[in-house]
């Protein structure tokens, strides 16, 4: 009892203190998802952990495992670590990977890389260009390229990408595109306004791929991450799926963090 009151004490008097960045971050989530028809797909809820770690000016690296179950398809676990490395003040690059225990839930595993180029007077644009292959399950793989660009303005962000997906077995090829308007202050709040739209705009699982490759689908999704003080604060994500002719998905999650 002691030590908690100790904690709501810091906590109460970092309020008032300037925000200072901190090199370290703990992620604590918890996600449910209602999917229609019901009948046929159930409910889904997951949880996930998330360790952030800035270990030098030019290198941050992240570890997280999430877990999470699915009416009709069990549980499953998915780990997945990665890292941003500055190379220089106009490049630096993402590299990510994770893997997954049951395929009817996560990917059996998945590569993240991209390589980004800042330009401007300020370098407040950013040009990605990147790639991502996902192992579905014993058979079904998607390689996806893309590209696009960020704006950074003060307070805002405005992101615009392309994606080009193809997909096995058929070698199928769709495409899907993602705007997103971001606006806020680090220590203070930030609110995310996304949307996805196109062919495979999401992450296959749960759904077999030859069921909804050749529909057009639509995500939406609102984002807010609030700082209740220097060091801690907590996020939520209210999310809508609409795979045209296959399934509708609702989703919230909500979640906390500290700084340390």
């Amino acid at each position: 009892m002691k030590k908690i009151l100790v904690l709501i004490m810091l906590l109460a008097l970092s309020a008032a203190a300037e925000y200072v960045p901190r090199p370290q971050r703990l992620e604590f989530s918890g996600t449910f998802e209602y999917l229609l028809p019901q009948d046929l797909y159930g409910n889904w809820d997951s949880g996930s952990i998330s360790y952030f770690r800035q270990a030098s000016k030019d290198l941050n690296w992240f570890i997280g495992l999430d877990y999470a179950r699915h009416d009709f398809n069990g549980t499953g676990f998915l780990g997945n670590v990665g890292a941003y490395k500055d190379w220089s003040p106009s490049f630096y690059t993402y590299s990510a990977f994770s893997a997954g225990t049951n395929t009817d839930i996560f990917a059996k595993f998945r590569i993240d890389q991209e390589f980004n180029v800042k330009v401007g007077e300020n370098k407040e644009i950013d040009i990605p260009l990147g790639f991502t292959f996902i192992q579905s399950d014993q058979i079904s793989n998607v390689v996806t390229l893309y590209s696009g660009f960020t704006f950074y303005l003060p307070a805002w962000l405005i992101t615009v990408k392309a994606f080009l997906n193809y997909t096995n077995p058929g070698t199928l090829m769709s495409t899907s595109y993602l705007i997103s308007i971001g606006n806020g202050k680090e220590g203070a709040e930030w609110n995310y306004l996304d949307l996805t739209f196109g062919d495979l705009s999401y992450l296959p699982a749960s759904i077999p791929l030859a069921n909804i490759i050749n529909e057009h689908s639509a995500y939406l999704s609102y984002k807010h991450r609030k700082w209740l003080s220097n060091i801690f604060g907590w996020f939520s994500d209210l999310n809508y799926l609409n795979v045209v002719d296959t399934y509708q998905k609702y989703g919230v999650t909500l979640g906390v963090f500290i700084e340390f």
